[in-house]
């Protein structure tokens, strides 16, 4: 005998109605909300989107076409003019009968009265085909595609619905901000000795008679033609010097901007290892790219832009956090940045898209909640991170082009 998948069709679209497409359950609805009927709702783009999960086959076309009016009324009697869409599906074991479609399209004639609609769709299980009834052109929320794809993943064993408080609590959790640490004690170190080495350094060339620029690569600017001869820790100690004191005051800000974030979301280790790699990226970027390798350059900027890549890689971990806290934001600044580098000469773009990068590659491999990745394979992944490091330091080794002449 063959087990009926409906009961698992229906509550498998149910529970990813909630957790992929942001409906909530109907708190309080007619008694008709019975085994047989799941009510959902959703509020988005200034629509109501009402949706109905009903076992089609414990309807006769009289009650189909019956219920089907007394909905819209319904619909129409909370208020007529709000923007309202119901949406029902009706499920079947097999093909509905030229009766049941007949008696749906009388219940939906006339459906659409001023900003209120009611749609239809029937889901024939036996041939895995989903069809929309209703006549209207008004968006259904992307409920088909949805429906047909629900055919791949349902369970035969899914014959029990979840647990609605487990599945809203999960669904709340998507949309928090999971911080592993209250205070970002890292970045307030960093901007801390970012300062001190360039007090330290500007009274140190003050004592030697000479300006503070005119000593950046004695005191460990990233030089390429140093860097050839072997001086390879010039790639991270160029991020702690800064030019002036408006550069230094314009990264302080950025870090305790965005790494006040950035840490909160990572912890102070991961953090870490991402202001790291992505500054390390940002150095071998410019030591290789650069258009004038004679030039010596400095700064935090490629490993503040690996923080905004790691909260890219944080888009795509959390979504829907994402886009709940930071939204187009991050996107914005990164685009600004661009603009800024393109207009203003001297700005070492390639140390800050490098950065960008090595920041991105760092957070992927680390990963915000690792529980879910094995600790073998978080670890190839870092390593894999380094080796694309060293691999394109060794192609700046090679290149000819990266040469400085340093005097």
């Amino acid at each position: 005998m063959r087990v009926s998948m409906k009961q698992p069709y229906l509550n498998t679209v149910y529970t990813n109605l909630i957790l992929r497409r942001d409906y909530e359950p109907v708190q309080s609805v007619e008694p008709v909300m019975t085994r047989d009927l799941l009510f959902l709702q959703k509020y988005h783009h200034d629509t109501y989107f009402l949706v109905q999960l009903i076992d089609g086959d414990l309807l006769d076309p009289v009650t189909m076409e019956t219920k089907l009016k007394a909905d819209y009324q319904s619909l129409i009697n909370v208020n007529p003019n709000q923007l309202m869409h119901m949406i029902e599906i009706m499920v079947f074991d097999g093909a509905p009968s030229p009766e049941m479609l007949a008696a749906m399209d009388r219940g939906l004639a006339n459906a659409e009265f001023a900003k209120c609609f009611l749609s239809c769709f029937t889901v024939d299980l036996s041939s895995r085909a989903v069809m929309r009834q209703s006549k209207a052109s008004i968006n259904t929320d992307g409920l088909e595609k949805l429906l047909k794809g629900q055919f791949k993943e349902v369970n035969p064993e899914y014959n029990e619905l979840p647990d609605i408080n487990s599945l809203l609590a999960l669904k709340r959790q998507e949309y928090t901000l999971d911080l592993k640490v209250t205070k970002p004690a890292l970045t307030y170190a960093l901007i801390g000795i970012n300062i001190a080495v360039f007090v330290f350094f500007s009274f140190y060339s003050m004592m030697q008679g000479r300006q503070y620029e005119s000593m950046l690569v004695d005191f460990g600017a990233k030089d390429n033609g140093l860097i050839i001869a072997g001086q390879y820790w010039r790639l991270i100690s160029a991020i702690f010097l800064h030019a002036n004191w408006l550069h230094l005051l314009v990264n302080c800000y950025s870090l305790y901007v965005v790494g006040n974030i950035v840490e909160r979301i990572f912890g102070h280790i991961k953090y870490a290892a991402i202001y790291f790699i992505a500054g390390l990226y940002g150095n071998i970027a410019s030591f290789i790219f650069t258009a004038n390798p004679a030039i010596p350059s400095v700064g935090a900027s490629g490993a503040i832009f690996g923080l905004l890549g790691a909260l890219i890689y944080y888009g795509v971990e959390r979504p829907k956090s994402f886009k709940k806290y930071f939204g187009y934001n991050v996107w914005l600044t990164i685009l600004i940045n661009i603009v800024i580098n393109i207009s203003i000469p001297g700005i070492d773009s390639l140390a800050h898209l490098g950065g960008l990068c090595g920041g991105f590659l760092a957070a992927y491999a680390i990963k915000v909640n690792h529980e879910k990745v094995k600790n073998r394979e978080r670890l190839a992944m870092f390593v894999l991170v380094l080796l694309i490091a060293a691999c394109a330091f060794y192609y700046g080794l090679m290149n000819p082009n990266v040469a400085n002449p340093s005097i």
